[in-house]
């Protein structure tokens, strides 16, 4: 009986087999909504994305991904610009205390620097909203740094996000305005956003900060660092700047303790952008915001008329209460003129 057995198996059927059930267990189990636990977390193989169709690329979008990669074709040996930038930078929370030590830069190399934070913002949200292309049109800026992923490190099915990660790259791209994304400086290992970012805009346009994971303090929450070292940070950034950045020819980015005299801020050419002339250097975006913009060199303002992705996002605007006029005594009246007729005085 056992010899019939052993002269009958079909060994190689019996190795399809088993592979079937390898990858059915696999399959089942990166599909489970929670990874098993012991003392060890048993790491899930991303099967959820080989279903997700958001992850198809656009044509039109990545072939505007392709002619921003060619904007550059400065040579090695050309000078840097050392002309006078007016910078945007944008994002969620994290550009908080990372626009000290910008603001710091850009005194040094005569530079101009505006930050618009929104908080608890996903590239959803700026995807959705086409709010870059908005910021573009009031600011008219030289070169973005924009700063987002960091409520994104830890969501389940990161593939869904890509078309926004694609929208918003294209959104700056068609303006042809050079673009730099700076990565969140994880405290823990994310779901994939810094792997898709990095493949939509390239290395050279994207500074993948993870790895500060465990080398910068961090405030209260144990997320965003601190004002020091969000310092570091930007010193991170710079020297990939000036080595290794696609617009390095771009932008002169002296550190503020090099012994180079500060260079005063004076822009060669003139745009029409009212949004600049306001006396802040930070705006918090929120629901309502007034879009001001110049279209066919004429001032435009207009409301915002996308909402935000959440209304908790949004910080509330704190207001002084209206005083009441007190009223007309026997001592205020002397003071109305004589031609006034006592009936208009309310």
């Amino acid at each position: 009986m056992s010899n019939n057995f052993w002269n009958q198996r079909k060994p190689l059927f019996e190795v399809l087999l088993l592979m079937v059930l390898i990858i059915t267990v696999f399959t089942c189990y990166g599909l489970a909504k929670k990874p098993f636990s012991f003392e060890t977390v048993l790491e899930q193989a991303n099967v959820k994305s080989l279903f997700e169709r958001d992850s198809v690329p656009d044509k039109n979008i990545d072939s505007l991904l392709i002619a921003a990669n060619k904007i550059e074709d400065e040579t090695e040996d050309s000078p840097v610009d050392s002309t006078s930038k007016y910078i945007l930078l944008c994002g969620d929370s994290m550009t908080e205390q990372m626009r000290f030590a910008w603001e710091e830069f850009a005194k040094k190399n005569g530079h101009k620097i505006m930050t618009c934070t929104w908080y608890s913002s996903t590239t959803l949200a700026w995807g959705d909203t086409k709010r870059l292309t908005t910021l573009i049109k009031e600011y008219k800026p030289d070169i973005i740094w924009f700063t987002l992923g960091s409520n994104e490190l830890f969501i389940q099915g990161i593939a869904k996000r890509e078309k926004f990660i694609k929208s918003i790259i294209a959104e700056a791209d068609s303006a042809k305005v050079p673009f730099i994304w700076i990565g969140p400086p994880n405290w823990k290992d994310d779901s994939g956003i810094n792997e898709i970012i990095e493949r939509n805009i390239g290395k050279s346009r994207f500074y993948n900060s993870s790895h500060f994971r465990e080398k910068l303090a961090r405030g209260k929450d144990g997320a965003h660092p601190t004002k020091a070292a969000a310092a570091i940070w930007a010193d991170s950034i710079a020297v990939w700047h000036k080595t290794e950045c696609l617009y390095r020819k771009k932008l002169l980015l002296v550190h503020p303790k090099d012994s180079m005299p500060a260079r005063p801020y004076a822009p060669t050419t003139a745009v029409c952008a009212p949004a600049r002339e306001n006396k802040f250097t930070v705006r918090i975006l929120n629901q309502g915001d007034v879009t001001n913009i110049c279209k066919d060199d004429a001032q435009v303002v207009q409301p915002d008329k996308k909402p935000a992705e959440n209304k908790n996002e949004n910080i509330p605007v704190k207001k002084d209460p209206i005083k009441p006029i007190p009223p007309l005594t026997k001592d205020t009246q002397k003071t109305v003129p004589a031609n006034v007729p006592k009936d208009s005085i309310n």
